[in-house]
């Protein structure tokens, strides 16, 4: 086995590698299945960070909009408007990839069948029976998707305060849907249907943007403990093989000398340097965070 552990550490501008102890077949293949699987893990979050993301364009477009409006700047509604619909579909698109894709997962490390894929599915129903921003939002992503957008009323307000004191004076930006738009859509589902029937022309956007948001990161707490002692197992077979000296020492890894090196200690004339990054710090924050 050419196969060694290693830390590398960078000092003055330069880095260096030293050589820790050489590895086993097994010690290798059990650490670069365990790197594997935590690399799989980062990429499978990538979903719910997309959501988070656009939960944040979201709200900060919105805020920013607002102050705008606060300090007197001139909005034109069907820009505001145009604006926020493309931040509101991006958001409505992303939770659907986000639920989707959480869905996939579980099921390629599971079974579709399994208990995890089970539990995920109670955890997306829970959310629905029990929020009516999830109800009514679900229909508003397929409305955009077949029929219209999402914003279709944009409100600027002002009022004046006590004459000579700006600090009295107040401004209101709201982003609303137009509920008989939705009523108008035959597809509407007729639970949603009654529920919406009961609310105001115009029904503000952002407080079930939010409300949604609180939702889904429930979803994402409960897919992410149906991976959680997978994940702990690759964990601590990480921080297992480098151990604290290690890791301290500067960023571990994996280095193939056979790749550099001939069996006879000699430099091959075309040398490959190979060197696989052990994810050490990714492995503790797991450790850190996940452990019952």
């Amino acid at each position: 086995m050419d196969k060694s552990l290693c830390v590398m550490r960078t000092e003055g501008g330069q880095s260096y590698l030293t050589a820790v102890r050489d590895l086993s077949d097994d010690e290798y293949e059990h650490c670069s299945k365990a790197t594997k699987r935590l690399a799989k893990w980062q990429h499978e979050e990538q979903p719910y960070r997309a959501l988070v993301n656009a939960h944040r364009q979201f709200v900060t477009a919105l805020y920013t909009l607002s102050r705008r409006h606060e300090r007197g700047e001139h909005l034109y509604e069907l820009q505001v408007q145009s604006e926020m619909n493309e931040r509101a579909s991006h958001f409505l698109h992303a939770w659907r990839a986000f639920l989707e894709q959480s869905g996939r997962t579980l099921s390629s490390h599971y079974g579709t069948n399994s208990e995890q894929v089970k539990r995920f599915k109670e955890s997306c129903s829970s959310e629905y029976d029990g929020s009516f921003s999830y109800r009514f939002l679900d229909q508003l992503r397929n409305y955009t998707q077949h029929v219209g957008q999402a914003v279709g009323h944009v409100s600027l307000a002002s009022n004046m305060g006590e004459v000579g004191d700006p600090s009295t004076d107040r401004y209101r930006l709201e982003v609303n849907v137009v509920r008989d738009s939705l009523l108008g859509w035959s597809s509407l589902k007729g639970a949603v249907r009654k529920e919406l029937e009961t609310l105001p022309l115009r029904i503000p956007l952002e407080p079930h943007v939010n409300a949604l948001m609180q939702s889904n990161h429930r979803i994402h707490q409960v897919a992410v403990a149906q991976q959680v002692p997978n994940l702990l197992e690759s964990a601590q077979a990480i921080l297992s093989l480098t151990g604290p000296a290690v890791r301290s020492a500067g960023a571990p890894c994996i280095f193939d000398f056979g790749a550099v090196m001939t069996e006879r200690g000699e430099p091959r004339a075309e040398a490959e340097f190979r060197i696989e990054w052990i994810p050490a710090d990714l492995a503790q924050y797991i450790v850190n965070t996940m452990v019952p």
